[in-house]
């Protein structure tokens, strides 16, 4: 099923527990690019950005074939051609 919205992935990612929610407050500056580089691609969340309150980051949601696949409700032999299709 094809999401509405990013919101609406991130929330589905989350329900499935396939996105990490960081809860301490992470710096935007080199901290969470380490934090995404050691999860390995998980996909991650966060709305705890030291430099910026009101800021919300998420991180590593098309990692992978499989999750960009998700998102556009597709398989993966459709995938490309869905794209190569979507930039004509």
């Amino acid at each position: 099923m094809i999401p509405n919205s990013f919101r609406d992935f991130l929330e589905r990612l989350r329900k499935e527990g396939k996105l990490l929610e960081l809860k301490k407050p992470v710096s935007k500056h080199l901290e969470l690019a380490g934090v995404a580089a050691a999860l390995d691609g998980k996909p991650i969340f966060s709305d705890k950005i030291k430099e910026n309150p009101h800021a919300r980051i998420a991180g590593n949601v098309f990692s992978t074939r499989e999750l960009v696949c998700e998102y556009f409700g597709c398989g993966k032999n459709e995938l490309i051609p869905k794209l190569i299709n979507a930039i004509n």
